[in-house]
């Protein structure tokens, strides 16, 4: 089989720990490891493969967490190059699946797990019990990885394969630990029974702590007291809970209390106020002695004061509920958790009679929650539920508009359109039709100011036809009724947003806009010559035209006043160019402008969305935002948010879905990268006008991440659809590259022809049309391909030749960051040379390729915090430097 591309190496089985952990365990091995020499009688024996990996679990359960890793990898090296048995073959990656089931990173555990069942199957023998193993880890990293319905079956199967068999008795406690935690979740009709299974037979040598066991307990008495809602049994058995707990050896204190606090919640409804307000107060106690925060802690508070209530008196529960609501505003604690005591608090406050003040404080719990989530969390909809919307508190309540109080939005038809613009931004898009429609019989300049604000609302969702059509309306309105001048900018103003901003499909029909805008430039206002540049450098931006974009960039930036008082207007524009701005311009400016805009937000704190828009464009378009570790948080909450408060389809939307793809992709998360890079897709093409080379792109994305799985069948089939769907010569160009490179690899790795690969890029660079319109970077990608595939047949001298050609392309055009691509052409070269046997100048290119590669990470890594980037790409330079360096030094004199 020809060996396959470098640059996908990292998808393959971690090689980590280098080759000095396979000296250290197995000695003598570390040539025939790296696959250069035959076997030779020195090599382990499957047995003796068997009993390392052994060895390395018992280093585990003993806790030895490094020293396991590193004896589990060094043998896994050893099967991963030599031939063995399928049962030795696959057991080290069984072995590396329960040592990432022990640490929590699921994502491995996935990787492991599914390799092994994959395997044994494949070989055969579906029934051995490390298959069976296998499964039950992939099932419980499935549970882990929110796909709970794969994971309940997977361990069902285990379960039932495992019960009564004494050597899988280890994989039966995994598998019905796991089983139980998924089925309570899920309320799955026999969850007691499996429950019941799991506590009747738990055992000491299970790899499942007897704290682990209690909390199983825990919330099978809880769901039991839900399904059934027997209130005695639920007190015994929790008595019986907390009992055992205390009578435990080493149980943590925390955990302890949070048994007794969840008794003492049972006693209260129960009515036994007295004894369950002792066991609250004892819980509470312990936590702010311990210091404690998180939800333990809101829960206790929550209970212990709904006891001071109930068992009390409402008012003095009110008075512990504010008195907490201060603490936590004091010590930082998060907006949720103050939301949840805030209901609780109005609860308290109606009871007693306080109207006006529960109506407050359930307008305060909505907005805590809204500062930093969406709309539809559970904590604001409890809030919802509650909050009058025709109370006259509405009426000064940011968030009236969200909550359906229609009569209570402020709402003006300004020639502007500043009100349609903020309830876009605020998120509420579904307020703009009832919002309009009030003002939909107006007459004269009424029905020109509603036209107006109608075309820029429909223009914001999107609805680019309907928003051409409702503009032309405006202007004839205009003429009849002499609201406006026919010439206000602010029609072509709404024309770019629509044709450039809104969809982008077509932006060259904004050419006559953006003309008009020109001609009337210096009778224009601060705001719209600010709105007017950025918009025609986002139509530059959509065109490919970088030089152009620039210039419009450098122009704004220009003409810039930070001190000027900013409007909804002047936020949208700026947003729009820090879009195109990070890495485009001078850092300094483009950090100067975040925080001035970040800071004019606090003007407007209704505007949801156009925090969000802002947080999007800080990671995506930035130089290193994507990379940071705060990324995946930040993009989670931006994907759930942005996808609640735009039209489906919405190009925000994708935006986030691919943003957030990407940021997995850095980090290796390939499963995860691909399911959003797929959601992205079908966003994309719910809208009427999407883009088919943005579609094919994205496409293309996917097969890679699907060669990154080993799924090369699906790779190839969505890299050749993407080809089909782009004319190389009308296509965006910093497109087109993508699609064929992901087309020649996925050729290569579906064909197992290195041949038909270089010669399908051959059939591309040797296109004067299409080369003329690749991206630099392209090209030198496109050439590394066809030399890493040269290299499995052709002479040396070639290969180098096309590596040549490739470091030619590279230019100087300060917009690029080459040193990553530096780095995989040297590494390319490397291993030709390594292959070839020419070991001198191969260890000098992968030295000099990991340097260049070692200055970028670390550039990224320092500048943004993110640890996490490209977690496999070390190791592997770290195995190909110490392959070559080892042979190489082999040809050394011992003596200088």
């Amino acid at each position: 089989m020809a060996r396959r591309p470098q640059t996908f190496h990292r998808a393959g089985p971690r090689l980590a720990r280098l080759l000095c952990a396979a000296c250290l365990v197995l000695p003598g091995l570390v040539a025939r490891a790296a696959g250069d020499l035959a076997p030779t009688p020195g090599l382990p024996t499957a047995e003796e493969i068997i009993a390392e990996v052994d060895a390395g679990l018992k280093l585990l359960r003993a806790g030895e967490h490094e020293a396991a890793l590193q004896r589990l990898e060094a043998v896994n090296e050893i099967t991963y190059e030599e031939d063995y048995p399928s049962v030795a073959d696959h057991y080290p990656n069984l072995g590396l699946a329960h040592y990432y089931y022990d640490t929590g990173d699921w994502r491995e555990v996935l990787r492991f797990s599914a390799s092994v069942a994959t395997g044994l199957t494949a070989d055969g023998i579906p029934d051995h019990p490390n298959r069976v193993a296998a499964s039950v880890l992939q099932g419980a990293a499935l549970i882990n990885l929110s796909r709970e319905a794969e994971g309940e079956v997977l361990l069902r199967n285990g379960v039932a394969a495992a019960r009564g068999r004494p050597d899988l008795a280890e994989t039966y406690g995994i598998a019905l630990y796991n089983l139980a935690l998924v089925v309570t979740d899920l309320f799955r009709d026999d969850a007691g029974e499996i429950t019941d299974e799991f506590l009747d037979n738990w055992s000491s040598d299970w790899p499942i702590p007897l704290e682990l066991s209690l909390i199983i307990n825990y919330r099978d008495i809880d769901q039991d007291h839900t399904r059934d809602d027997d209130l005695g049994r639920a007190i015994r058995r929790a008595r019986n809970l907390v009992a055992a707990a205390e009578a435990a050896e080493d149980m943590p204190l925390r955990r302890i209390a949070g048994f007794r606090g969840y008794l003492g919640a049972l006693l209260a409804q129960n009515g036994d106020f007295d004894t369950a307000l002792d066991l609250l107060q004892k819980e509470y106690d312990y936590y702010r002695e311990a210091q404690i925060t998180g939800a333990d802690l809101t829960n206790c508070i929550i209970y212990l004061g709904l006891v001071i209530r109930y068992g009390q008196t409402s008012a003095k529960a009110y008075r512990f509920f504010a008195d907490e609501v201060r603490i936590a505003r004091q010590t930082g604690t998060p907006p949720h958790a103050i939301a949840r005591i805030l209901l609780e608090q109005a609860s308290a406050a109606a009871a007693i009679g306080k109207d006006d003040e529960s109506q407050r404080l359930y307008r305060e719990a909505y907005a805590e929650v809204r500062a930093v989530d969406r709309a539809n969390h559970w904590i604001a909809q409890s809030a919802r539920e509650k909050i009058d919307i025709l109370h006259p508190g509405m009426a000064d309540f940011a968030f009236a508009s969200e909550l359906g109080a229609v009569d209570a939005v402020r709402f003006d038809l300004a020639p502007d359109g500043r009100d349609v613009l903020r309830l876009f931004f605020e998120g509420n898009y579904l307020l703009l039709d009832p919002v309009l429609a009030r003002h939909a019989g107006a007459a004269g300049r009424g029905a020109t100011f509603y036209r107006l604000n109608r075309a820029l609302s429909l223009a914001l969702k999107g609805h680019h036809d309907a928003s051409v059509a409702a503009l032309a309306e405006a202007r004839e309105s205009a003429l009849a009724s002499g609201a406006l001048p026919p010439g206000a900018p602010i029609f072509d103003l709404i024309d770019a947003v629509a044709r450039v901003w809104g969809t982008g499909h077509d932006p060259d029909a904004a050419q006559d806009a953006f003309a008009r805008l020109g001609a009337r430039l210096p009778a224009m206002s601060a705001e719209q010559r600010s709105i007017y540049r950025a918009l025609l450098a986002f139509y530059h931006f959509r065109r490919d035209d970088s030089a152009a974009m620039r210039a419009v960039l450098a122009d704004w930036f220009a003409a810039h006043d930070p001190a000027r008082r900013k409007t909804q207007w002047d936020i949208f524009a700026a947003t729009v160019v820090m879009e195109m701005a990070f890495g485009q311009m001078d850092p300094e400016l483009n950090r100067t402008l975040m925080d001035e805009t970040l800071a004019a937000l606090a003007d407007f704190p209704t505007l949801t969305l156009s925090r969000d828009y802002l947080r999007l464009v800080k990671v995506m378009n930035s130089r290193t935002g994507v990379f940071s570790d705060e990324a995946l948080v930040e993009l989670g909450t931006i994907v759930s948010s942005i996808g609640a408060m735009v039209p489906e389809g919405h190009s925000l939307h994708y935006a986030t879905q691919f943003a957030l793809s990407n940021a997995h992709g850095w980090r290796g998360n390939t499963e995860d990268a691909l399911y959003w890079m797929r959601q992205a897709v079908e966003t994309m093409r719910a809208s009427r006008y999407h883009r088919v080379d943005e579609v094919a792109y994205l496409l293309s994305r996917q097969s890679g991440l699907l060669l990154g799985l080993d799924r090369v069948n699906e790779a190839h089939s969505l890299s050749q659809e993407a080809l089909r769907l782009i004319d190389p010569l009308t296509a965006r160009p910093n497109l087109i590259g993508e699609i064929y490179q992901s087309t020649a690899t996925a050729l290569w790795w579906r064909t197992d022809s290195p041949e038909k690969a270089a010669e399908f890029i051959d059939g591309v660079l040797g296109d004067p049309a299409i080369l003329a319109r690749l991206e630099p970077l392209d090209r030198v990608i496109l050439l590394r391909i066809k030399a890493d595939a040269q290299a499995n047949y052709s002479d040396l001298p070639d290969v180098l030749a096309t590596l040549d050609r490739a470091e030619a392309q590279i230019d100087d055009d300060p917009a690029i960051d080459w040193r990553r691509e530096q780095s995989f052409t040297r590494q390319s070269r490397a291993i030709a040379n390594y292959w070839n046997g020419a070991l001198a100048p191969g260890f000098a290119a992968i030295v000099e390729s990991n340097d260049i590669y070692t200055d970028w990470l670390l550039s990224i890594r320092l500048a943004e915090g993110a640890q996490d980037v490209d977690p496999g790409g070390y190791r592997d330079r770290a195995i190909w430097e110490a392959m070559i360096g080892w042979d190489y030094a082999q040809t050394l004199p011992d003596e200088p």
